[in-house]
């Protein structure tokens, strides 16, 4: 291995993690958005600035993806500040779970 297939790596390994992360924000945003929106009620963090849904672009909805799962992976800062409500955020936790488990194993 040399020199030049490790710098290599290191230059085209986070563009292949961002690619990654735009293309699961692209599908959370066109597909899911909704619904994890429905569990976030009543918290300040998610619903700051929101407007009616039926007005979003795929812009505006990847844009609100990618603000949405910042604030669930950082989340304790929010949470700390009461901006996130901790039972919202356990839901989603646990929505996560269920999602997991392989068939029949339940």
């Amino acid at each position: 291995m040399s020199f030049l297939s490790v710098k290599l790596f290191f230059l085209l390994a986070p563009l292949l993690v961002g690619i990654i992360g735009l293309g699961i924000n692209c599908y959370v945003a066109c597909r899911d958005l909704d619904a994890v929106l429905n569990i976030f009620k009543n918290s300040f963090a998610v619903n700051y600035g929101r407007m009616p849904s039926g007005r979003w672009s795929f812009t505006t909805r990847l844009s609100f993806a990618f603000n949405l799962s910042g604030t669930i992976v950082w989340s304790t800062s929010y949470v700390r500040r009461g901006m996130l409500d901790p039972e919202e955020l356990a839901s989603v936790a646990r929505i996560n779970k269920e999602a997991n488990v392989p068939a029949g194993a339940a």
